[in-house]
């Protein structure tokens, strides 16, 4: 094998670390951020969404000053403004005042912490969105990314419904900016973009958390599509069904003591997802190139009992081994028995951990289908079959029952 120069290996290393900072901190600064205040009308302003608040019988009223306790009239809290600061003292009374029966819609950011320490100052917040388990992934660059237009506004992506339940309801199509969440807790996921949730559910105590990964579709220029509007109304028609009370936008600006500023040096910035994640993932291939160039692979092992085989033949041998003694037709069995539970609990709204006989009641009352069947499906995804023709029947029976749930 050819010797790769480390000379230009090392310094084409560096031109590429150079040029994935360059491209992330100009990201990071050309992007328009929606704050979704309440009387803004802009296109990045929540004036549609006070409105469509209004017409389900809510008041509304923005909270921009620190509070003492929660207002006695709140019912619904907004929390969208990717700069809304509060003290961490806040943030466990907003938690608790969900807890007891009430609604937050929250826009939740892509995480702040990295192993470099935390970069920017989002007390409350972050408070929120670590007793979640929650954050926004960020889509990057290449494909799959977000684009925006000359106007600083993403292109709409469509979403994908993963239950069936009301929220649906008069929605024929919704559409995001195609950013998704990462969600470390149980939940239930409503929406999809790009096979990844894109709005989810989270029940704590009496009350529910509905988490976005950014405030696109809740601002003025996501509810001009009114399909949008009606999905964010069924969100909260569903649970409050008699409207009372007010909802609450979220547009404090305040901390412990005093907000810090936004970094603004690019030191700062480099501790900031996603450049952090980039650095160290070049890092990391920088030194495994390094430690493997100019090193032959495959080099002949003499194995006992046997002629010289490379290093590949060896290990494919002895996978072929390890996949024959683990029995096959079960272990396939039992993945596709768990994806059918999983499949079945998030379309009707439920944890694939409830009991078979509470997910076989809410399939039927959903779909029609017959209670036996649907025990018998949810017994054998417990139960994996041990032979390829059990295990084929079980299959076909579960991908049936998924189809006619739709």
């Amino acid at each position: 094998m050819k010797r790769i120069n480390r000379t230009r290996f090392v310094v084409g290393f560096l031109v590429a670390l150079v040029v994935v900072i360059a491209l992330s901190l100009s990201r990071r600064g050309d992007d328009t951020v929606p704050t979704a205040h309440l009387s803004d009308t802009s296109p990045v302003g929540g004036r549609a969404l006070g409105l469509v608040m209004e017409r389900l019988g809510y008041k509304t009223q923005s909270a921009g000053e620190p509070l003492a306790t929660m207002p006695a009239d709140a019912r619904v809290w907004f929390l969208l403004d990717a700069n809304t600061r509060f003290s961490d003292r806040e943030a466990t009374l907003l938690l608790a005042w969900v807890q007891a029966g009430n609604t937050l819609i929250l826009a939740c950011p892509a995480s702040s912490s990295s192993v470099w320490g935390t970069s920017s100052a989002r007390p409350g917040v972050d408070t929120i969105t670590h007793s979640l388990g929650a954050s926004a992934n960020y889509s990057g660059f290449g494909a799959g990314a977000v684009t925006f237009n000359a106007n600083g506004l993403p292109q709409m992506a469509p979403l994908s419904f993963d239950v069936v339940s009301n929220y649906r309801a008069g929605v024929p199509s919704a559409s995001s900016s195609g950013e998704t969440l990462s969600l470390s807790q149980a939940h239930t996921g409503i929406a999809s973009s790009r096979s990844a949730v894109s709005v989810a559910r989270m029940d704590i105590g009496q009350g529910r958390v509905f988490i976005f990964p950014d405030a696109w579709m809740l601002c003025n220029y996501g509810l001009a599509q009114p399909s949008n509007a009606t999905f964010v109304a069924n969100l909260i028609r569903v649970h409050n069904p008699n409207a009372v009370g007010t909802a609450y936008f979220d547009e404090r600006s305040h901390d412990n003591t005093l907000a810090p500023p936004e970094p603004e040096d690019w030191p700062a910035r480099l501790r900031q997802k996603p450049v952090v994640f980039a650095v160290w993932q070049l890092l990391v291939v920088g030194l495994g190139c390094l430690a493997l160039v100019s090193r032959r692979l495959g080099v002949p092992v003499a194995l006992p009992s046997q002629a010289p085989v490379t290093r590949a033949s060896g290990f494919a041998r002895a996978m072929g081994a390890l996949l024959l003694k683990a029995g096959r037709p079960k272990a396939a069995s039992q993945i596709i028995g768990e994806s059918f539970r999983a499949r079945l609990a998030r379309r009707v709204a439920m944890s694939p951990r409830e009991s078979d006989e509470v997910l076989a009641a809410r399939a039927h009352e959903i779909s029609g289908i017959a209670r036996e069947t649907l025990s018998r499906a949810l017994i054998a995804s417990r139960a994996p079959a041990t032979n390829e023709t059990s295990a084929l029947r079980d299959a076909q029976a579960m991908e049936r029952i998924l189809e006619q749930l739709g």
